[in-house]
């Protein structure tokens, strides 16, 4: 092992940087486990090969502006190295070091470093080979051997709060910083214990091991393109880079290569590098809950350029494989922006809800559209601009107006299935009210509860619609009004809000199969402790708080009991429900009105008393409890009808609360697993008849522009595609004297009393969209849209190069027909 190097070799004479495009610091206990281990198991003389360090030397011009490492750069012949590859292992190696130093600091109060050993080392000597080194003539400057760039959003963290050098100021904590403060925790923690257990002479192996008997292989990387390609190889070894991670180090890398001016090209570098310091502190702002980056970026992926299902185009392979590589860059220098445009600063609290003012039309790219570098800094703005919201979304703390803050939270217990991206837009457009914001959230969370947790709905139901709706209320091509009614629209209710009662039957047959009923419905607690809020309303007293509710890792969280228990052995139950058989009984102990929240320690002293006892037992019954309980405690006794009632009361609450209606008496007996207790009656009280109205069509809103757009429009369009739009746009023309031609943002429309024919221009064919109906169609061109699209304008005809225009003009001519005669 001649051929490599300890840690001592490698820090002499040398200052090593990680650069801006480097991902911050990922090792979490896992790795420190793995490497703590690795040392301690390390027989003292012998050697073990820890892996690769990849480094870029730098030249004298790119460290000219480095003023704390200048006087050593130039006069003590010390080298300045990028770490392209090794930064998690260094980084951890010297975080190590410098937890020794500060035990054995600790361990010597008053004593200078000087007079200080370690493995007859002087603690100064070892502090200047590995961490900091002070100017002899200076009092104020210090050069740190190892460290961050200033770009790196973990610069300052790491030199004050690892290092522990004197802070001038607020220093900023990001996804990474708590993985470094991790870190350094673990070190202090496992240093303590190993002295504590074997001894000092245990630690000074320890630094000798890691100094001296842990080699490295060193690998010098040459010039500036290999550096980032280098980088995205080399790091998907080990702990795999993040989505977010690899980005970075692209859009750094195509900053370099874009044919602009200097002067653009840094100001689009310190750009990215000023939008991961915004995005990854809100990632990490949190500390016991931090964000996952990969989400957000997919999130932003699909407010920006739209949902695609596809799997050859996720938003993983559209980022880094077609959109943003050196191959799709334009070549000519295009650049329309103004350096003036993008000086903006952010404020340094941008994680709060109302630091970026979204009030402007939102400028994003077409997924067809070359990459210029007007349109990567438009991207990097946007993700700027939306990541504080995604923050609040999660962490509505800090929301100023109470009911918004109350319907995330909300949200937050119920669960977003795939409404993020919607919500993330709906909170960042000032020019929505919060009255629509608090519309949007409340349909959000009747669409989500109504669909998914009670009628069992795939979470995959519409997902692709609302992911491009999110986008199309992003770049505003929608209102918000019709974002609204969209979120209205309940799949298995009738235009007047009545429920198709089978529908919501196939979950509750579902619970009721294994017998638990409604006690095994994921969102139980979430449908209980709504309806305590409901019960507390007017009250002076709060008796239950959702941060109790839901918690999973207390000693005494709230659980469900059963009124009637499961095992009713004592003679009060056997008295009032020994009429009924075994499956009877399940029902009527699993069904809602029976199911009651209540402190779990409260809830195993009652267990199976009867329930005179549990209203009053000590040290505290139902009537000194919540408002459900005391609503239970002011029934005289619990039987099956007691049961019912407040099974039907509960019911009568998610109606009005979640805005539907279940028909009669009956369907609510159906839906608690009680329709051994339907009576003839039931069937004619409360009917509500179901309403359906004819459906219209309704588009997104869209402005018409003159035909001059049409320029616009088809700029750029191969030439068979021109030909063919002005072919039939003289056609549908000549149909009828009625027909009229308008122009929007995204596609040309003919109509004639109605519309007959939309022409959308995509990179390789255009696409006719056309009404619902059947068409003479012998070569089966003519297909349906997916449901998703919820157009009544729902088929569509592909046409390429080579297709037969009279073919088209026959199917239009049909369509144009069947929509003039209004059929």
């Amino acid at each position: 092992m001649n051929d490599l190097v300890s840690l001592s070799d490698l820090f002499a004479k040398k200052l090593f940087r990680i650069p801006d495009y480097q991902r911050g610091y990922s090792w979490g206990n896992l790795q420190l486990e793995e490497l703590w281990s690795d040392i301690l198991n390390l027989l003292p003389n012998r050697e073990h090969y820890t892996g690769m360090i990849s480094l870029k030397e730098l030249n004298g011009e790119y460290t000219s502006g480095w003023n704390d490492e200048k006087w050593i750069l130039d006069n003590w012949g010390y080298k300045a190295y990028h770490v392209v590859d090794g930064q998690q292992r260094l980084t951890t190696f010297i975080i190590l070091i410098n937890e020794i130093v500060n035990y054995y600091e600790q361990q010597n109060p008053g004593k200078e470093l000087t007079q200080i050993f370690v493995n007859s080392l002087r603690l100064s000597d070892i502090k200047e080979q590995y961490l900091v080194i002070a100017k002899p003539d200076s009092t104020m400057i210090r050069t740190f051997k190892f460290g961050y760039e200033t770009d790196n959003p973990s610069y300052e963290f790491f030199k004050y709060k690892i290092l522990e050098e004197q802070n001038p100021g607020i220093v900023n904590e990001t996804f990474y910083t708590l993985n470094l403060e991790n870190a350094k925790e673990f070190f202090k923690e496992h240093i303590k214990d190993l002295v504590e257990k074997e001894g000092v002479s245990a630690l000074e192996d320890v630094f000798k091991k890691i100094t001296q008997k842990m080699k490295f292989n060193i690998y010098f990387i040459d010039n500036d393109f290999n550096v980032f390609i280098a980088f995205e190889t080399m790091n998907n070894r080990g702990k795999r880079l993040s989505n977010l991670e690899l980005l970075k180090n692209r859009l750094i890398y195509l900053s370099t290569i874009f044919h602009a001016p200097e002067d653009e090209l840094n100001k689009v570098r310190n750009e990215i590098n000023e939008t991961w310091k915004t995005v990854y502190a809100c990632m990490g702002k949190n500390k016991t809950r931090p964000l996952n980056d990969d989400e957000f970026l997919q999130a932003h992926w699909i407010v920006y350029f739209g949902y695609s299902r596809s799997n050859k185009m996720n938003y993983t392979n559209f980022l880094l494989n077609d959109y943003f590589t050196q191959q799709n860059i334009e070549t000519k220098y295009t650049s329309q922006y103004k350096l003036t445009e993008i000086q903006e600063e952010y404020p340094e609290d941008a994680i709060e809800v109302d630091a970026v003012d979204t009030t402007e039309e939102p400028q994003v790219a077409e997924k067809g559209e070359k990459l210029t570098i007007d349109a990567l800094f438009k991207y990097i703005s946007s993700m700027k601009s939306l990541v504080p919201f995604w923050y609040s979304l999660h962490f509505p703390d800090d929301i100023t107006n109470g009911d918004i803050k109350m319907m995330l939270e909300r949200l937050n217990r119920l669960g977003f299935v795939y409404f993020k991206p919607m919500i993330m837009v709906i909170l960042s457009r000032k020019d929505i009210s919060d009255e629509n914001k608090f519309k949007a959230l409340k349909l959000i969370e009747r669409f989500i509860l109504l669909h998914f947790r009670y009628a069992g709905y795939f979470s995959t139901y519409r997902n692709s619609y609302f992911y491009n709706l999110a986008h199309q209320l992003y770049v505003k091509e929608v209102a918000i009004d019709y974002v609204l009614e969209k979120l209205n629209e309940i799949d298995f209710l009738s235009d007047n809000k009545v429920a198709t009662t089978s529908t919501l039957m196939g979950s509750v047959n579902r619970w009721f199969r294994n017998y638990s009923g409604y006690y095994s419905w994921a969102s139980v607690k979430y449908v209980l402790f709504e309806y305590e809020r409901y019960l507390m309303k007017d009250k002076a007293s709060q008796k239950i708080m959702p941060e109790n509710f839901f918690k999973k890792d207390e000693k005494d969280h709230y659980s469900v009991e059963h009124i009637y228990p499961q095992t009713a052995s004592d003679p009060y139950w056997v008295s009032r429900f020994g009429n009924y058989d075994d499956n009877q009984k399940k029902r009527l102990t699993g069904t809602l009105g029976n199911l009651l929240p209540l402190s779990m320690s409260i809830n195993s002293t009652l267990q199976n008393y009867s329930f005179d006892e549990k209203k009053t037992r000590s040290p505290r019954g139902y009537s000194d409890g919540s408002h459900s309980e005391i609503e239970v405690s002011k029934y005289s006794q619990w039987t099956s009808e007691e049961i019912l009632d407040r099974g039907l009361k509960i019911l009568a609450f998610m109606e009005n609360e979640w805005d539907f209606i279940i028909p009669n008496k009956a369907d609510r007996k159906m839906l608690l697993g009680l329709d051994f207790m339907i009576e003839d009656g039931d069937f004619s009280t409360d009917v509500t008849v179901p309403v359906f109205k004819e459906k219209v069509e309704t588009r997104r809103v869209e402005d018409v522009y003159s035909e001059e757009i049409y320029h616009e429009l088809i700029d750029g369009k191969p030439q068979y595609e021109i030909d063919v739009y002005n072919a039939l746009s003289e056609y549908c023309l000549s149909l009828d004297s009625n027909v009229t031609r308008s122009t929007t943002k995204n596609y040309i429309v003919f109509k004639d009393k109605g519309v007959f024919l939309e022409i959308h221009f995509y990179k390789k064919r255009m696409r006719f969209i056309l009404p619902d109906m059947v068409y003479q169609d012998e070569k089966g061109l003519v297909k349906k849209l997916p449901d998703s699209y919820t157009w009544t304008k729902n088929h569509y005809m592909d046409f390429h190069e080579d297709d037969d225009l009279d073919y088209a003009k026959n199917i239009i001519r049909q369509a144009h027909d069947y929509v003039k005669r209004g059929s």
